[in-house]
């Protein structure tokens, strides 16, 4: 299988594009704007294609020859309350026009990773695949937007497509100055590293659903590998199914950093208020697992991964 990783130089397309190069019957193309200088080793040996998404006339013949896209490419949260307008550019007509070449080469399947932020802030404690999207942030409703032209494009086209929403997911970029060291554990393992301190900004008592890249990697490649008819849903939520608090992600840091270097790192943390109650979420994948999908990677072996790159790139990572 020829599989297009768009964004394959990105925080998840770089771990995917790397995992895809080494599973048997594979072949991956990776698509991104320009090779960053830390991956021009890495990248040899595989076939990039370079363009911009909002510019369609670069885009041509970008899906030739493939025969699955998984769209990556996109601005984060942060990046579109910066520019709401460059959101609606990349993440809105970007995925539409990828959609049209994948169309026009007959794509067999299209992944499209979207996000849990697509329900708003009015979704609660409970997230299922059946709640009402209600985005309020320009990620989410940009992302929303993108999952209705995938849904358009799968209608009665014969190219199957499905709709990813991801929870909080975690680890190790393929190279340090991938800008996702504001999500939980990455954080906390850079400020291990960098400050040798653990500095929590509230009580830690929020819960949230995280996953390690190593389950996301394994969930692309049960939706890349599902036979005909399995996939009976147009949206998968991907996460582990696990609520952690942000406080208790703090203490695997901590464990980990001192199996690993030897020393006991102080944590501080604010006192909770007094009328302060966080419940856990429960993100449900239910739908994943009837597909065979068991979240088992080892959350520690992320972290390690993670405190190792900071340790070794401390200087090449964003301030």
């Amino acid at each position: 299988m020829k599989v297009l990783v768009t964004g394959g130089f990105g925080y998840i397309g770089g771990r995917l594009s790397d995992a895809l190069r080494g599973w048997e019957g594979y072949q991956v193309v990776v698509h991104g704007r320009r090779v960053p200088p830390f991956l021009e080793g890495w990248v040899k040996g595989l076939e990039a294609r370079l363009a911009d998404i909002t510019q369609p006339d670069a885009l041509r013949d970008i899906c030739e020859g493939v025969d699955a896209v998984v769209h990556l490419a996109s601005m984060d949260e942060n990046e579109c309350v910066a520019d709401p307008m460059g959101a609606l550019e990349v993440n809105v007509r970007g995925t539409y026009q990828v959609l049209q070449e994948a169309l026009r080469a007959g794509v067999k399947q299209f992944v499209y990773f979207s996000t849990f932020h697509v329900y708003g802030p009015g979704a609660g404690l409970v997230y299922h695949e059946g709640l009402l999207p209600q985005p309020l942030h320009h990620y989410g409703i940009t992302r929303l937007m993108a999952e209705q032209y995938v849904r358009q494009a799968g209608a009665g086209t014969g190219m199957q497509t499905v709709i990813v929403r991801l929870s909080n997911g975690f680890g190790a970029p393929l190279y340090p100055d991938v800008d996702r060291w504001t999500l939980v554990f990455n954080d906390l393992c850079l400020r291990a590293i960098r400050d040798r301190k653990l500095v929590l900004r509230s009580s830690g008592l929020q819960h949230r659903d995280f996953i390690p890249m190593g389950d996301i990697v394994e969930a692309v490649r049960l939706l890349l590998e599902a036979g005909e008819g399995s996939l009976v849903y147009d949206v998968y939520q991907v996460g582990s199914g696990r609520s952690v608090s942000i406080r208790d992600a703090a203490e695997i840091v901590r464990g980990v950093y001192q199996r690993a270097y030897g020393e006991r790192l102080p944590l501080e943390v604010p006192d909770p208020g007094p009328d302060e109650v966080h419940k856990p979420v429960q993100f449900d994948i239910g739908r994943m697992k009837a597909l065979g999908f068991r979240p088992c990677a080892d959350w520690e072996e992320e972290v390690h991964r993670t405190l190792t790159l900071c340790q070794a790139h401390l200087q090449e990572i964003p301030a």
